[in-house]
């Protein structure tokens, strides 16, 4: 049974506001700095505790555990909205709740064009941050990039990537008409890694850094999941995250090459593997096939470097209620006049900030055009941030 912390305001004009979960559970919400502005608020431990390992299968590896997935994927914040909304009009005496608001970023944003889609008399606006639309595609592309450099004579230092930020700015900076430290707009940002060849780069740690920036693709070549970002690598690759122990869990590599670069789990077992690994592992072994033994370094990719053609199939039809990347899917919710507002950072090394784009141009496509989207019907704004966080030149390469 999923958990809901819930928290109201001392007086309220029975608004409601439900924080997402980032990652694959959330111990604590965003309740005050809601309630502090009139709200009451609620979040949801998607179904199980964050401390409770294999939660996923039942029994032995490969066996889903249904209940607690389909919580995860939509069910626990359904029915937590539905509860608390309940409980806040009992609470306030009151006869119906005057708006209803969902907030979340990552998987928290996953949640909200979830809730959206499949239950869209919940909320009148989401805000939707980061968004996971598609874990499926941005699990294969953490593989693609972690795997261009696991063997050595592909491994960047992570002091080179000072070098390499400063060749991007000095090509891309000023494409915005402002020469500010910053790129805007990373898609048209037609930086080649071979340019610092031999200065920086040997050709083959070149060669690896074109293979990060580029998009995941099937056996036939057609787009899977955009590219990375091209902007600020060094916070993309030496970014570090805590890993709840203490001990640090880098973006991208760490201080060495991979000892075991052929192995299935390339860092070891435990906890020296790079964070877009990691991620990886829990998409594609936890969620999807619910087994660690999955081999991700030798099982996913075939030779020419596009997916196999039946791991690809396999890995979207498991993680089908999780995938939330189709637009047209949002129309009951748009028709009753709900409001989006969308952010992402287009440095974001985990996920790529390229899809949510292509997912807005798409919904504004379905929906009368862009200027129409933005400003005619005031139902969805879409803001791209050149610094959040720790999309490649070309986000379809």
């Amino acid at each position: 049974m999923a958990k809901a912390p819930r928290r109201v305001p001392r007086a309220s004009g029975c608004n409601f506001q439900r924080a997402g979960a980032a990652g694959s559970c959330l111990v604590a919400g965003e309740g005050p700095a809601a309630t502090s502005k009139g709200y009451a608020s609620a979040t949801t431990d998607s179904g199980h505790s964050g401390r409770e390992e294999n939660w996923f299968f039942v029994g032995k590896p490969g066996v889903p555990n249904a209940p607690k997935l389909t919580d995860y994927y939509y069910r626990a914040t359904h029915q937590a909205t539905v509860a608390t909304k309940e409980l806040v009009k009992s609470y306030y005496g009151a006869n119906a709740i005057t708006r209803a608001y969902f907030n979340g970023c990552s998987n928290g944003g996953r949640q909200a064009i979830t809730e959206a889609v499949r239950y869209p008399d919940d909320f009148d606006g989401i805000i939707v941050g980061c968004p996971w639309l598609d874990p499926a595609g941005s699990a294969l592309l953490n593989v693609q990039r972690s795997k261009s450099f696991l063997d050595a004579a592909n491994y960047i230092p992570l002091d080179r990537f000072t070098e390499i930020d400063t060749a991007v700015l000095a090509k891309c900076d000023g494409l915005d008409g402002v020469k500010d430290g910053l790129i805007q707009n990373p898609s048209r940002c037609d930086f080649d890694p071979h340019s610092l060849v031999p200065r920086v780069l040997t050709t083959a740690q070149a060669d690896a850094l074109d293979h990060y920036l580029d998009a995941v693709r099937d056996q036939q070549g057609h787009l899977v999941h955009p590219g990375s970002s091209v902007a600020r690598l060094q916070a993309q690759f030496n970014g570090v995250r805590n890993n709840g122990d203490g001990t640090p869990l880098r973006a991208m590599l760490y201080e060495k090459p991979a000892p075991f670069p052929t192995a299935s789990a390339p860092w070891g077992e435990g906890k020296n593997e790079s964070h877009n690994w990691n991620s990886a592992r829990g998409v594609i072994q936890d969620l999807a096939f619910n087994d660690s033994s999955v081999d991700m370094n030798n099982d996913i990719f075939q030779a020419n470097r596009s997916v196999k053609p039946e791991f690809l199939k396999s890995l979207y039809e498991r993680l089908s209620p999780e995938v939330v990347a189709d637009p047209a899917k949002l129309q009951a919710f748009l028709k009753k006049g709900g409001k989006i507002l969308m952010y992402h950072g287009l440095s974001d090394v985990t996920i790529n900030g390229f899809g949510t784009i292509l997912y807005y141009q798409a919904l504004a496509d379905q929906n009368g055009g862009r200027c129409r989207t933005r400003c005619g019907c005031s139902w969805c704004r879409a803001c791209s941030i050149a610094t959040t966080g720790p999309i490649r030149s070309s986000s379809t390469r």
